[in-house]
């Protein structure tokens, strides 16, 4: 009953857009190292020293926020350190989130 009402809220908060693979999920921080808006590919050199680079295919579904709002792909600046949230599909690391902040400068 508190994984049913877990799922609700979830489907709540995310505007009840549930991806296939959300029990499947995996994230990864760390700095981005190059970006291929055109290929949709941004390679990642990870905070952790076990999984050092990961890439990253972004596809249509993919949700690219910065700062809290949407933001293209392009706007993706090499070297911002990021969190990606994706899913292992096909063999390959299939973003459905990209996040990072600016801190705010008074």
């Amino acid at each position: 009953m508190r994984t049913f009402l877990c799922l609700i809220l979830l489907a709540m908060v995310t505007g009840g857009e549930l991806h296939a693979a959300s029990l499947r999920q995996h994230r990864v921080r760390g700095r981005v190292t190059s970006v291929d808006s055109r290929r949709g590919l941004i390679t990642i050199t990870a905070d952790d020293k076990e999984a050092p680079t990961t890439f990253v295919v972004v596809g249509d579904r993919t949700r690219v926020r910065h700062n809290g709002t949407p933001a293209a792909l392009e706007d993706l600046p090499v070297g911002q350190p990021i969190w990606v949230f994706y899913a292992q599909e096909a063999g390959k690391a299939v973003a459905y989130e990209i996040v990072w902040f600016n801190p705010k400068v008074p």
